[in-house]
């Protein structure tokens, strides 16, 4: 079998110390380092080393010396290691670039480096010339061993490191009746969702739960692809799915939550509108409140509020507060009641923007929390109702009218 040796490119910016074009192959693999870093000029023969890093995992290579016996100038790395052993490390003797050049050097901690010098000499015979130069300090404390990721070790290292987030964020989440995890959370329960063996039993049971409850929201949403259009017009299809719901532990009564008003102390509203293609929240004037479909809203139990106008809209925390696709993994949708009458996210408050109208319309944004009246919002109540966040947004349609008819609740 052929042996495969990878080249090293070139290039006219980089000087790799290789004699024989081969990228070098390390001498000692998975150490403890120090990280000689800096930067010389070779013309002007100024440089400067910074004080040693210290790594706990690096590779160390077995690299050239300066050739003495070479007609053009040299240059090279001297350290001085304890017991009096010194070594010479080739770098590049004239400028790759326009200016200065770059080094990086990894020295074995085991081997006790003591101090490093750069040094250049112009001719054979002449007295080198220092550039600069440090002192390794020696005797510090040991680092913490390094966390091995892949091959035989695979993310077992990896998951002890991060298993007391993923604990953590599952812990928070158990009092939920609707779990969701969002941004890191979300992505550690992804990787790790297979591996709970050292997670608290708080932590494995909520997520059993959440595999549970994504596995019968996934089985929900593939009968509604299917039969879903059906429901309009179909006895058997509505009696399908009544048995359905039952199987899956999802046979809440009433299947949706009670429709609420969004108001302020005045009598304002808040209103949804389609304009130019886009649905936007707005604050209207009492006197356009009606409690038409467009002021009415829907709040589960994850915390998100639909427009009942256009139900696969949640209110979505931006500056300017907007209408966006329901989604059940952004948090930014998930509000905060605890503190009604101020509707919070993220310990900002819902606000009347400049707390006032013009013309009959106020600007709803998220603002820092003042306790004004502008900020004081009315008719909201969190509720249990956990199926609407299950629900994907092209089924939503076909499932309220089937929801609707269920309950005899008047149709949007």
């Amino acid at each position: 079998m052929a042996t495969i040796q990878p080249k090293v490119p070139s290039s006219t910016q980089v000087w790799y110390n290789s004699a024989d074009g081969n990228y070098r192959k390390p001498r000692l693999f998975g150490v403890p380092v120090f990280t000689i870093l800096g930067g010389y000029d070779p013309v002007a023969n100024s440089a400067v080393l910074y004080p040693a890093l210290r790594g706990n995992w690096g590779q160390v290579y077995d690299l050239p010396a300066p050739n003495d016996a070479a007609a053009t100038k040299q240059c090279w790395l001297k350290v001085d290691f304890g017991g009096g052993a010194s070594q010479r490390i080739a770098v590049a003797p004239l400028r790759m670039g326009s200016n200065a050049n770059k080094l990086h050097i990894n020295l074995a901690q085991a081997e006790q480096p003591l101090a490093a010098t750069l040094q250049c000499r112009e001719a054979p015979g002449d007295n080198p010339v220092d550039l600069a130069s440090l002192a390794i300090t020696q005797g510090l404390p040991a680092m913490p061993a390094p966390v091995v990721v892949g091959r035989e070790e695979r993310f077992k290292a990896l998951f002890n490191e991060e298993r007391p987030k993923l604990q953590a964020a599952l812990e928070a989440i158990a009092n939920q009746p609707v779990l969701a995890l969002t941004g890191d959370a979300r992505l550690l329960y992804d990787s790790y969702a297979e591996q709970t063996d050292r997670l608290s039993a708080t932590a494995q049971q909520v997520m059993q739960r959440l595999k549970s409850q994504e596995e019968r929201a996934l089985r929900l949403n593939r009968w509604l692809d299917a039969h879903g259009a059906q429901l309009v017009s179909s006895d058997a299809a509505r009696t399908a799915l009544d048995a359905l719901l039952v199987t899956l532990q999802f046979d809440q009564r009433p299947l949706l939550p009670a429709r609420q008003s969004f108001t302020m102390n005045n009598g304002n509203c808040v209103r949804a509108e389609l304009k130019e293609g886009v649905w936007s929240p707005y604050v209207a004037a009492k006197a356009q409140c009606t409690g038409a479909v467009d002021e009415q809203w829907l709040v589960d139990a994850s915390g998100r509020i639909r427009s009942v106008a256009q139900p696969s809209k949640c209110l979505t925390a931006t500056n300017d507060i907007s209408l966006s696709d329901c989604d059940a993994l952004r948090d930014t949708q998930a509000w905060d009641f605890a503190a009604l009458p101020q509707l919070k996210y993220a310990e900002r408050c819902v606000d009347l923007s400049q707390g006032f109208l013009t013309n009959g319309r106020g600007k709803l944004i998220l603002y820092g929390c003042t306790g004004g009246a502008n900020q004081k919002w009315f008719g909201f109540s969190l509720n249990d109702h956990a199926l609407l966040p299950l629900l994907k947004s092209r089924n939503l349609v076909n499932f309220i009218d089937y929801a609707q008819r269920r309950d005899t609740v008047p149709s949007l």
